[in-house]
């Protein structure tokens, strides 16, 4: 009844305050959606982010434009459409030709585009500055200052699966967000929230909403930068020791982007796992240092059993008994701090952090998480530096922690299951592909799409420049490039190539002694073995670059198959396996060498046809042993895996007197 009584309260209250908030809010993020889609549109397909933290930002610059007579390198990395050049270009604009009298002076700034200005007008302004401003008083931030309420309530209208049995809560989604601002000097607010499902003011929720933030920052106060109390967000670095800020996907428009440490931030939004509670500071030391410093103690969502933390529960949803039992039932204390210095063309910077949990951290080692950290102290530290010249920039960061081996193996798991499990067949399909653009590119294409349809298990690339490789390298074959060179310069370069083995290789006479001798030196590798089917692409002449123009399917090997040999007879021909009747009756070709598991008398008038008969039966009464005596083609018997190594449409050579088959055309004394 009370729970009935205080979820009615909330909607009659929503309803009063949605109606002024959405007026007051429509004119100003109308643009701002437009903004984010298009970001959205040119952000990978496959990479869901979450953009509520930037979104919140981006809002707050709307109503609060920066003025670029006196905006900081700081203030400018806040838009995700600006990227670092661009940044340095505007500033050194307004510090060589003095204050801006006009926001279209944009427009001189140099590699600013139209498009880029377009995104950054309704975020910017231009107005004057007489004298550096002081700190307010207390009189003026109160008097001055912006409030703001925001209400949010979701309805649905059908009835979803799980509230009526399993979810303790009523099927409506409710966030209340207060927020108090005084221009870029202090915010402070609280954020309350229940998702779909939680109960409201009931059960393990009694205090109402079942997630609540508080948060205080103050920033730009003399020589203190940013002073944070409750939530917060911290990010230092390209994000390997330390991070809770989205990372920019590689999209068309976006993909000079590259990770900006936002050092600390507020945290107002209704995430309830990337953030962290207790304080954080940052001071500026002199122009070049700044020292952060961060403590944080907060209740986290998991599952505890024995004394023991076996798993970390990430999603903040308490709908079900089974949810709610997962709820703040450990802690985790974390310290640390950065120190960073920063000049027009260097940066360095230093970060650790060292945090425990008051339970030891025990998960189950499955497969794939088999070297997850365990225990309850932790440390990591990371050293970050870039530079930058021009247009040149090389930015990077090194990072050591507690568990350095299982991490980097963890790393490597991850990469490997994720690499595996992206459909790149698919991705070839959808590949916008131009075959009139020359003629390596064409045949680059034609050799993946082979190998994906025969299952090959490689792709030697004969490469002198090594420009084969890397054309055959972004259509994302699924089968392991191998490429074999001349060139140790290639070699040493082909390493930094998607999917792609270098090797080295000797010159020979002719393309089919070449080719033949890749395939030798790509078995050196382990990668492929006898009985392989591979797609072999190359050019004529040898030893040049550029001349890429031949593809042939080869099957891996001198003998692939050994059996019990019915005659004298040698064949060459082209293989078609067929495990059935209507199978062969399909595929078959006057003069193939017909490989199968079984001869039955249907196929007897189509084997008449054929060069020879290659067959896994055994014993001495078989079809395939009468066939022997009554045809005159060569017969193999009792020849174990036939139909799984050979290959419809290879060609192959067939010595009846020994019981063995050999690849390609082979010459029989």
């Amino acid at each position: 009844m009370k729970n009935t009584w205080l979820l009615r309260l909330s909607i009659v209250i929503n309803f009063l305050l949605i109606i002024p908030v959405n007026n007051a809010q429509n004119s100003s993020m109308s643009f701002l959606d437009d903004v984010m889609e298009d970001i959205s549109v040119n952000n990978d397909e496959e990479e869901e982010l979450n953009w509520e933290n930037v979104i919140e930002e981006l809002s707050e610059r709307i109503q609060q434009p920066v003025n670029l007579n006196s905006a900081t390198k700081e203030q400018l990395e806040q838009f995700p459409f600006l990227n670092d050049i661009q940044i340095e270009n505007l500033l050194a604009y307004v510090y060589i030709n003095g204050q801006m009298q006009t926001i279209y002076e944009l427009q001189l700034v140099e590699e600013m585009d139209w498009e880029t200005i377009h995104y950054l007008l309704p975020f910017v302004c231009v107005q004057p500055v007489h004298k550096r401003e002081a700190y307010p008083s207390l009189k003026s931030i109160f008097k001055y200052g912006k409030h703001e309420l925001l209400t949010r309530m979701d309805i649905p209208f059908y009835t979803r699966k799980g509230y009526e049995q399993t979810y303790l809560g009523p099927p409506v989604y409710h966030s209340l967000r207060y927020g108090f601002r005084y221009k870029e000097h202090i915010y402070a607010g609280m954020t309350g929230e229940k998702d779909a499902g939680e109960p409201f003011g009931a059960l393990h929720n009694k205090q109402g909403y079942d997630y609540y933030s508080y948060y205080l920052f103050i920033s730009r106060l003399g020589r203190l930068k940013t002073l944070a109390l409750g939530n917060y967000r911290l990010s230092f670095g390209q994000g390997l020791v330390i991070s809770t800020d989205f990372l920019m996907g590689k999209g068309a428009s976006f993909s000079s982007f590259t990770f900006r440490s936002g050092g600390i931030r507020k945290h107002s939004s209704t995430d309830e796992y990337n953030y962290f509670r207790g304080i954080a500071a940052a001071v500026n030391l002199n122009k070049y240092f700044v020292l952060s410093g961060f403590y944080s103690y907060r209740h986290m969502d998991g599952v505890v059993q024995e004394g023991e933390i076996t798993s970390i529960y990430k999603t903040g949803l308490h709908r079900s008994r089974k949810e709610a039992d997962k709820k703040n039932v450990f802690t985790m204390q974390l310290a640390g701090g950065n120190i960073t210095y920063t000049d027009n063309h260097l940066k360095l910077g230093l970060t650790g952090i060292y945090y425990f949990f008051n339970h030891p951290f025990e998960p189950d080692l499955w497969e794939y998480s088999k070297y997850n950290m365990h225990g309850n102290r932790f440390y990591n530290a990371g050293l970050e530096y870039g530079y930058r010249w021009h247009r040149f920039s090389f930015q990077g960061e090194t990072a050591i922690g507690k568990y350095p081996v299982e991490t980097v193996k963890t790393m490597a798991t991850i990469a490997e299951r994720t690499e595996n499990d992206i459909d790149y067949v698919k991705r070839l399909d959808r590949m916008n592909f131009d075959s009139r653009m020359d003629v390596t590119n064409a045949i680059s294409h034609a050799t993946c799409t082979t190998a994906h349809d025969l299952h090959a298990a490689a792709i030697i690339a004969l490469t002198y420049s090594g420009g084969t490789a890397m054309q055959l390298s972004k259509f994302r074959p699924t089968c392991p490039i191998i490429a074999p060179t001349l060139s140790v310069k290639a070699r040493r370069q082909l390493n930094l190539s998607w999917g792609v083995i270098p090797i080295m290789s000797e010159t020979r006479k002719n393309t089919d002694e070449l080719f033949d001798h890749a395939v030798e030196c790509a078995q050196k590798t382990g990668l492929i073995k006898d009985g392989d089917l591979v797609v072999i692409t190359g050019g004529a002449p040898m030893g040049v670059a550029g001349t890429t123009n031949i593809m042939k399917v080869h099957l891996v090997g001198h003998i692939l198959v050994s059996g019990r040999g019915l005659d004298s007879i040698n064949a060459t021909a082209n293989v078609c396996v067929a495990t059935s009747y209507e199978e062969l009756k399909n595929s078959f070709c006057d003069g193939d060498i017909v490989v199968t598991n079984n001869v039955t008398k249907n196929m007897i008038p189509i084997l008449k046809k054929s060069a020879g008969i290659i067959s896994e039966e055994v014993g001495e009464a078989n079809n395939a042993s009468v066939l022997a005596v009554a045809l005159d083609i060569p017969v193999i018997v009792a020849a174990a895996g036939a139909t799984k190594v050979l290959k419809s449409g290879t060609t192959i050579t067939m010595d009846a007197k020994r019981g063995l088959v050999y690849s390609g055309m082979e010459e029989i004394n």
